[in-house]
């Protein structure tokens, strides 16, 4: 099987690119600390990333954006608060084949 190759990136006002890596993916139950993971098997349903506090509670829900595989991917998108910043979870059902 071909591993699924997930790339997000994370951009924010205030020069966020400038500060230390504050951000995990998750996929299922796994956390990882890259911002680029390769996980063999099957393309998850979907990919979370969790955007952790203290930087998460300077960054506006609608400055958090995702791209995956270089190319914008807001409109499968869901931001939410979580105990440890906010998180943005890619739902891989919502994208056009």
């Amino acid at each position: 099987m071909r591993g699924f190759l997930a790339a997000l990136l994370l951009t924010a006002a205030g020069g966020l690119c400038a500060q230390p890596v504050v951000f995990k993916l998750q996929v299922g139950d796994r956390i990882f600390e890259n911002d680029a993971i390769e996980i063999p098997g099957e393309m998850p349903e979907s990919v979370t990333l969790r955007l952790l506090n203290p930087v998460a509670a300077d960054v506006d829900y609608g400055r958090i954006q995702t791209k995956l595989n270089g190319e914008g991917a807001g409109f499968i998108m869901k931001t939410a608060p979580s105990t440890d910043g906010k998180t943005a979870t890619l739902n891989f059902k919502m994208r056009e084949n």
